[in-house]
This record gives structure tokens, C-alpha cells and sequence, in this order.
């Protein structure tokens, strides 16, 4: 198999206990194929910034990626990930549009841009999340318009939590995801010794992250949206408000996570209120 080709490490995706594969474990079971096809493909994409580290071999990927995704609107793909999904992506310009925003932001995130203000994070949120999202929900049968109101809200909510239960750890890496425009001195939060800032350092950016992360908090009662983003918005609800819990105290050195037990309740839960909703 040609390097253009060959997929990243066999593994099973969404991987389990991960929130997403919790939200496929209590979706319906004819969109589970769907769901764990697209998913790959989204991985395959996103996990590029941290299997490739120079920029030549990076633009070449890139590349051979935006036609791969021709390939696959034509219904001629050759990577693997791509072969699997195309049973539901196959001659749709839409999901292939989206799918192209997403190597957009793998190449932002190659680069290290940060986000001078917070609408700049909203576009990268929609690009790395909202826009695969939106393209999952159309594998999943969900017509375009509400594809991409759930994919967008969803995204950005999974992608504000991302940065708060990472922060601690993303700090200590020399990344700063917040939006610039809302922190006073942000050079002062990085520090080659690990230490962490204390939390009212970091209370501006964070309530700014937090009130975008908040355009997801209704997509678990939208009856409309998929089930896959409505279990998925309802884990990246809990983790976003366990971050915001934590981060009022203190800036910790590990990522934030929710208790073990909580994403197998709150899916079960919630699929029990959708499944009330549909024989009511």
C-alpha cells in the first residue's frame, strides 16, 4: 500500500469509552454503520497535525487528501477510510464541501494559529467539529438544513469543552486556545516549567469559551436532531460544566474527564427520553 494511502493505526472508532462511541452505543442501531464509517474518515483527517510533523510532507498529504475527497463524490475512492464511507458520502457535494472545511482547519492547527477573538474560534469549532458533524448527520438520513444547524451547534460545543478540560495540559504544551482578544497579558500563561496560572488569570477566556460552548446546550432537546448529536451534546454538556466547576478553583496539570460512571448514565438516560418521545 502507497504512503497516500496507508490509514493510521488499526483501532476501532469512535474508540471506546469515548464520548462519541457512547452516543453510537445508544443510537439506533441501522445508523451505526454510518455513524463509526464517517467517524473513521473524520479521525483519519484530524489526526494528521499529530502523525505528520513537517511541513512538506504535510502540504504533499493535504493534497493527495482534496482529491481523495473528489474521488469520493465521484464514488472512485482509494484510502480505506474513504472505501468504507462512501456507501453514505458517495455523490454528496454537500458532505464533500464539509468534509473539505475540515482539512482546513488540520492545516490551522499544523500551523498553530491561535484565535485573536472569539469569532475566530467559532469558525474553527465549525470546521474541526461542526463541519464533520454536520456530514455524519447527513450519513444518518437528517435533511441538510437541520444536518447543519445540530452539526454546527454540537461542534462548538464539543470543541469549547475540548479546550476547557484540556486547557491545564494544552498550557503546559505552549498552546493557547482561547481567544486572545479576551485574556490581559496571554504570554504570561505559558511557562517553560509547567506551572500553572491561577484561575483568575484564565476567568475571562474561560467564561468567553463557555458562552460559545453554550449554542450546543439545546441540541439535546431538539426532537428533530439526530440521535447521535442529541447523546453527544448531552456528554459534552456535562463535561463542559465539570470543566467549568474545576477551572473556578484552579488550573489543573491533567485533563478534566467526567466520572466514570457518567457517560453510560447520561446516554441511557437521554435515549430513554428519545425513545419515550417517539411512542408518546
Amino acid at each position: 500500500m502507497s504512503p497516500e494511502i496507508e490509514p493510521s493505526a488499526d483501532a476501532t472508532h469512535p474508540a471506546p469509552g469515548s464520548p462519541a462511541w457512547f452516543a453510537m452505543l445508544f443510537s439506533p442501531p441501522e445508523q451505526r454503520p454510518a455513524i463509526a464509517a464517517v467517524y473513521a474518515l473524520w479521525h483519519e483527517l484530524d489526526s494528521l497535525p499529530r502523525r505528520i510533523t513537517e511541513p512538506e510532507p504535510m502540504r504533499m498529504r493535504l493534497a493527495w487528501w482534496h482529491e481523495e475527497l473528489g474521488r469520493l463524490e465521484a464514488g472512485a475512492p482509494r484510502h480505506p477510510r474513504a472505501v468504507a464511507a462512501s456507501p453514505w458520502l458517495e455523490g454528496d457535494a454537500l458532505a464533500n464541501t464539509l468534509m473539505r472545511e475540515l482539512l482546513v482547519a488540520v492545516e490551522e492547527e499544523f500551523e498553530g494559529r491561535g484565535h485573536e477573538h472569539a469569532d475566530e474560534l467559532r469558525l474553527q469549532a465549525f470546521r474541526r467539529r461542526g463541519a464533520p458533524l454536520s456530514t455524519l448527520a447527513l450519513a444518518c438520513g437528517a435533511p441538510e438544513s437541520i444536518a447543519i444547524r445540530d452539526g454546527r451547534d454540537t461542534g462548538q460545543l464539543m470543541r469549547c469543552a475540548e479546550i476547557l478540560a484540556d486547557l491545564g495540559p494544552s498550557l503546559a504544551r505552549g498552546r493557547l486556545e482561547m481567544p486572545l482578544a479576551a485574556l490581559e497579558r496571554p504570554e504570561t500563561l505559558l511557562t517553560d516549567d509547567g506551572t500553572m496560572p491561577r484561575p483568575e488569570h484564565v476567568a475571562q477566556g474561560v467564561d468567553a469559551v463557555i458562552t460559545l460552548g453554550k449554542a450546543g446546550a439545546a441540541v439535546p432537546i431538539r426532537t428533530d436532531a439526530p440521535v447521535f448529536l442529541r447523546l453527544l451534546a448531552t456528554l459534552y454538556n456535562a463535561l463542559l460544566a465539570r470543566a467549568t466547576d474545576v477551572l473556578a478553583t484552579r488550573v489543573p496539570a491533567k485533563p478534566t474527564r467526567l466520572a466514570a460512571w457518567q457517560p453510560l448514565w447520561l446516554s441511557w438516560r437521554t435515549a430513554r427520553a428519545i425513545s419515550r418521545e417517539t411512542t408518546s
